[in-house]
């Protein structure tokens, strides 16, 4: 495990390493005993983020030459969602699933846009 650590009044650091239990190398953002886990944050001054890919076009572009699942958004509660939010949103539309059900949630309304 190499940790690094921030400024010399920090004692949050960001621990490299490799789990003991399935060898899978990970990132951790946590306090200096390992014990706090702590927000990791990836291009907080700008540029863009790429999974699968080294020209990520968007802030956050994923990619698979092989495969229809690009990415898995999965949570351990009753529902999943995704968020929609702009810089005047004021109730956040969102798209998800409860068990095998789609949801869609919209303030007002969904509407059909002529460029669709």
């Amino acid at each position: 495990v190499a940790r690094f650590q921030g400024s010399s009044d920090s004692s949050d650091s960001l621990w490299v390493g490799t789990a003991s239990t399935d060898a899978q190398p990970y990132l951790q953002g946590c306090n200096s005993g390992g014990n706090n886990p702590k927000n990791i944050l990836l291009n907080p001054f700008g540029a863009n983020v790429g999974i699968g890919t080294t020209s990520p076009q968007t802030p956050l572009h994923v990619y698979h030459a092989t495969d229809n699942g690009a990415a898995t958004f999965e949570s351990g509660d009753e529902y999943v969602h995704i968020n929609f939010k702009d810089s005047t949103t004021s109730n956040t539309p969102y798209i998800g699933a409860q068990g095998n059900n789609f949801r869609t949630y919209a303030y007002r309304f969904i509407r059909k846009c002529s460029y669709w």
